[in-house]
């Protein structure tokens, strides 16, 4: 009685590795696996070089739109600054 359990482990046992011998894939497949996987991490870095360079793309110009903007708010804080004077010399001369 002691040996059939230990028959039934050793053609579970023997079960298993078959079943594991059968899955495992052969050189080519693994080289195919790899391919793919390649493929799709060469896909996502050149969709992240896209998106650097748009984004440079956006930085430059926004760079370029902050310094009009700056010129534009020094400009009329200057044309402000001289009719406010030009005002109180005008209106509070005269009073």
């Amino acid at each position: 009685m002691k040996s059939l359990p230990f028959m039934f482990s050793m053609i579970a046992l023997a079960l298993c590795l078959s079943f594991g011998c059968a899955t495992t894939s052969s050189i080519g497949d693994q080289m195919v696996d790899r391919g793919k996987n390649a493929k799709k991490i060469g896909k996502q870095w050149n969709k992240g070089e896209r998106m650097v360079e748009k984004g440079e793309q956006y930085m430059a110009k926004s760079e370029k739109l902050m310094n009009e903007g700056q010129q534009l708010v020094e400009q009329g804080r200057k044309l402000m600054a001289e009719n406010e004077a030009a005002y109180n010399r005008t209106f509070t001369e005269t009073e």
